[in-house]
């Protein structure tokens, strides 16, 4: 921009929604383009959003077909995948991997049966083209077999490790006409190769336009402390490109607890709590709501600072204040909580003289944190402290990161199996924190911390 390029000719992409805005914000121009691949192709062609395949549409399916799904993010944040949940990674993977199905499946730990699979995956697609549903891949396909292409001269790819042969499809695609293209991307950080990512993309695209290479050869994020941290962790990989990158001048602390209940924290702390399964959330999301700190969940399901409960309190408060219309959400949030009482707006008349606490179905647990939380920070309050799953902070950072050192069963079979991508997750948890690290260790957490 300092050469005169106009905002509006740029486009970030990363690898999530959060990690795009948090770039954004960095060069501190609203009209820059930020998204993620998945919201550029849906802005491509067109769609509508109730033609995209979300946790309700999935449930559904699995239950036509008799097969359990747990959607999710990712099927690696599961404790335990269902056989549905298998099959669609199977089934996705053979898709960003542009491989044979039949192929993908003998590679594989062979869930059930061959024609059990190909049942399902049949199923599964006449579903889709019964019903008008997108998955994310039928959008990236589509976007590459439309007409349709992004008007950018510049382009800025973020965590191009992760990207699949389909998704380095439709990036050549758009880049054709591009002034510029920036990629940036790291194989340490590569953790998402059993959804087919393939890091080699990046040195393919290098050869194919001839690109200049620069390594970055200091962070601007990671402190010394938590960069000899991370050193020692990723040194231990067996296969990866050899780099040497120096830390900030900020010193920086790393914190070492046998539990969670040795954590303290702090209002308006800048912190990022991070586990390596959704199913690992639930004991630290208790002692958060035991201590009434307000806290974001940002993948997985809402916590309950952010739940309906908690919105039906705000709304609750803004209606005793004067607000007069509602929006269907709105109607939606108080048929939830108030159940029958609720009869359309005119009946809140009735209601609004008492205290939320008298008007919904709480439970003890759920009384006492939101009155905790009212008299301290105030329900409206914006939380700094943030919950996610390893994969889900890709692209994101925080002063302060507390990293839960624990693996579901499952994820101990794919670390014994596969040793170094296990690694190379904790190492994305690690290098998430800028000043800060706290590392919780458990008896089932990786041993290359030790």
């Amino acid at each position: 921009m300092e050469r005169g390029v106009s905002p509006d000719d740029i486009v970030l992409c990363s690898f999530t929604k959060n990690a795009a805005e948090e770039l954004k914000s960095k060069l501190s121009h609203e009209s820059i383009t930020a998204s993620t691949l998945h919201s550029l192709a849906f802005s491509c062609i067109g769609m509508v959003r109730d033609q995209v395949i979300e946790a309700r549409k999935l449930s559904s399916f699995s239950k036509l077909i008799k097969v359990p799904i747990t959607p999710t993010d990712n099927m690696l944040t599961l404790a335990k995948p269902g056989l549905g949940d298998e099959y669609l990674n199977l089934y996705n993977y053979s898709r960003n991997t542009n491989r044979n199905l039949t192929a993908v499946y003998l590679d594989s730990s062979q869930p059930e049966n061959i024609r059990h699979f190909n049942y399902f995956c049949e199923g599964y697609k006449r579903w889709k083209d019964v019903k008008g549903y997108k998955d994310f891949n039928d959008i990236l396909s589509e976007a590459y077999e439309s007409l349709n292409t992004l008007d950018k001269a510049y382009f800025i790819i973020d965590e191009a490790q992760d990207l699949t042969p389909l998704q380095w499809k439709l990036i050549h695609k758009w880049v054709k006409s591009a002034q510029e293209v920036y990629l940036a991307g790291d194989d340490d950080q590569a953790i998402y190769t059993w959804a087919g990512a393939d890091p080699r993309g990046m040195q393919e695209f290098e050869n194919r336009y001839k690109s200049k290479q620069v390594v970055l050869n200091k962070s601007n994020r990671v402190s010394r402390a938590i960069h000899k941290v991370a050193e020692r962790l990723i040194r231990q990989v067996g296969s990866r490109v050899p780099k040497q990158y120096t830390p900030n001048d900020e010193e920086g602390s790393v914190w070492v607890h046998d539990s969670i209940y040795c954590l303290n924290f702090k209002k308006d702390e800048d912190c990022l709590i991070l586990y390596r399964n959704h199913s690992l959330r639930k004991n630290i999301e208790d002692l958060l709501i035991e201590q009434a700190l307000p806290y974001t969940v940002l993948s997985g399901q809402k916590g309950l600072f952010e739940g309906v409960k908690a919105n039906f309190i705000r709304l609750w408060t803004k209606l005793q204040e004067g607000q007069d219309e509602l929006k269907v959400s709105e109607e939606k949030t108080l048929k939830q909580v108030m159940g029958e009482r609720y009869t359309g707006p005119d009946c809140l008349r009735s209601y609004l003289d008492r205290h939320w606490s008298f008007i919904g179905n709480f439970s003890v647990e759920e009384l006492s944190y939101f009155h905790r939380v009212d008299k301290g920070v105030g329900l409206f309050y914006k939380p700094t402290l943030k919950l996610n799953t390893i994969h889900g902070s890709k692209g994101s950072e925080s002063d302060r990161v507390v990293l839960l050192n624990s693996m579901t069963s499952t994820t101990m079979e794919t670390l014994i199996s596969d040793p170094d991508s296990e690694i190379r997750v904790f190492y994305v948890g690690v290098t998430r924190a800028r000043s800060r690290l706290d590392l919780v260790m458990d008896r089932n957490g990786v041993e290359f911390f030790r």
